[in-house]
């Protein structure tokens, strides 16, 4: 009995090879019926079969993220939404609707193929209205008007919002026209089309196949005489029956995806006009810091803001919500950024803030523009002098010497000796390399003493310098020497000699003042049994 259920199996499985290959048109039985094997072979109109098996309709691929994520947002909305109507059969292909499964075998994918492309089609928007809820509410009434229904929307924000519909492909140019006239300006329209044709055809040509084989498991469920037999069979129709499911729902969301098209809107808010303030235009040198702070007046009822920089250099934008409120009540100033220009070949550069401030009342945006001049700054080179010895109190002349690049002009010089004394400064005649000065030292000490010459002058770049250091040694002043005999000299050591001879005495005296009664009771001690010898001695 085994054996005989073991060829009832094969001859199904024939059977429905046989069924697959008229469907397709293909001559070659044989390979159609080894296709059928894994009882869900693809078998095209002059290509191999392929066995795609249960795995592929488990992902169903962006038309089945599409409708999950708009039944979602639907009921995050809370919003009722229509009920979508039954979706036509996309145009030239009559037959392949899943409703009339009974006809998908008087026609071969081929010629259907020929008949037209199904195309699914989906469209983004962002537009921006006056009023974001008004504006939703007209798009799905558009949507319900035209025969489709809204998907998701979203109108949690007074200045933002959005919605998704879909309307009949064949109105779908009608659609996007509305969406136009809706808005008071369009700022992005991105429409994509994706060719389904293949994979519709595929699917319903396996979906018939799938069929052939229930129908053959159905008649050999009826002659099994076993119940073991009958399970068999029961799982094999299982399985069947389960794929059978998975291309019912594939090829009715395709149906459904072509003959509605996807609009995604995004609506924004009209602006209010934001008054903003980037102050004036800078110079700079290549490779300095250049700071950027805008200030604004944002309109009652905004207290978010966010501004944007484009340096204007090519270099990435920076975007901070960073502000702080100034001295004047009703105005704000941004945080400070800071710019590095790297060179300076397209100089001038035009730098722009783009102000957003949001809030209870709405949406105000501004943006302001400045230039910044980026040039190479002149580098000044600066030489103070070798070290210099002197003796306090000795007049000391300063020569430093520096470069002049071209173009600078308004030259100045500061001499700093070092020795908290009033610094020199004096402006240069034009052509001028020297910066001369004179300054006497009163004091000496072990150490150096640095001073410091900086040399200062404008440039289209702004302001530069250059500075440079040299150190002076002062040496305590000499004084009469004859014949190598210095007069200060010695009486500084007789100074000091003597010095020292009072510092002894005086600590003599003051250890003798210290131990006057011990020396007293001493010398009593001493003298009593002198005299006392001197009078036995007389006596």
């Amino acid at each position: 009995m085994i054996s005989v259920m073991r060829s009832l199996l094969i001859s199904v499985v024939v059977i429905a090879a046989f069924a697959s290959a008229a469907c397709t048109g293909g001559d070659d039985l044989e390979e159609a019926a080894f296709a059928m094997t894994d009882s869900s072979a693809v078998i095209e109109a002059g290509e191999p079969a392929f066995n795609q098996g249960p795995d592929v309709m488990a992902t169903g691929g962006d038309f089945d993220e599409e409708m999950a994520r708009g039944e979602n947002q639907s009921a995050a909305t809370g919003i009722p939404q229509p009920e979508a109507p039954t979706p036509p059969m996309p145009a030239g292909l009559p037959t392949l609707s899943v409703a009339s499964q009974d006809s998908v075998a008087d026609q071969q994918p081929a010629e259907l193929v020929a008949q037209q492309r199904i195309i699914v089609r989906t469209v983004d928007m962002t537009i921006e209205v006056a009023d974001v809820s008004a504006s939703v509410d007209a798009i799905g009434d558009m949507a319900t008007k035209m025969g489709g229904w809204i998907i998701s929307s979203n109108r949690s924000q007074k200045h933002l919002g959005s919605i998704s519909v879909r309307v009949p492909a064949e109105r779908l140019a009608e659609a996007i026209q509305q969406l136009r006239d809706l808005g008071i300006d369009v700022k992005a329209e991105v429409t994509s089309s994706r060719d389904v044709t293949d994979e519709y055809v595929d699917t319903t040509s396996r979906l018939k196949t799938l069929r052939a084989t229930e129908k053959a498991l159905l008649a050999l469920m009826e002659r099994a005489e076993k119940v073991e037999e009958a399970l068999q069979v029961r799982d094999s129709l299982n399985r069947i029956q389960q794929e059978t499911e998975q291309l019912e729902g594939r090829i009715k969301l395709l149906e459904q995806t072509s003959a509605f098209s996807l609009i995604n809107v995004t609506l924004e808010l009209e602006p209010v006009e934001l008054s903003v303030d980037a102050g004036g235009d800078q110079t700079a040198g290549i490779g300095e810091a250049v700071r950027f702070r805008a200030f604004f007046k944002p309109p009652e009822g905004m207290a978010e803001h966010t501004f944007t920089w484009d340096f204007g250099d090519g270099s990435r934008t920076v975007t901070s919500n960073r502000t702080a409120p100034t001295e004047e009540e009703d105005t704000r100033v941004t945080a400070t950024m800071t710019h590095f220009y790297e060179d300076e070949e397209d100089s001038p550069f035009i730098a722009q803030v783009e102000m957003t401030s949001t809030g209870d009342a709405g949406l105000a945006a501004g943006e302001d523009t400045i230039m910044v001049n980026v040039t190479r700054i002149p580098v000044i080179e600066v030489f103070a002098g070798e070290r210099i010895v002197v003796d306090e109190n000795e007049k000391v002349d300063f020569d430093g010497s520096f470069t002049r690049p071209e173009g600078l002009t308004d030259v100045r010089y500061e001499w700093d000796f070092g020795d908290g004394t009033t610094v020199v400064e004096e402006s240069l005649a034009a052509g001028a390399t020297r910066a001369i000065a004179t300054h006497t030292y009163a004091d000496h000490r072990p150490f150096d003493y640095t001073a410091t010459l900086t040399i200062t002058g404008d440039s289209e770049a702004g302001e530069v310098e250059g500075i440079s250091f040299v150190n002076v040694r002062v040496r305590e002043t000499e004084g009469w020497t004859i014949a190598g005999w210095s007069v200060g000299d010695r009486s500084k050591e007789a100074v000091r000699a003597l010095s020292g001879l009072g510092q002894s005495i005086g600590t003599l005296l003051i250890w003798l003042l210290i131990f006057s009664p011990a020396i007293a009771v001493v010398g009593v001690a001493v003298s009593l049994p002198m005299r006392r010898y001197r009078r036995r001695k007389q006596g």
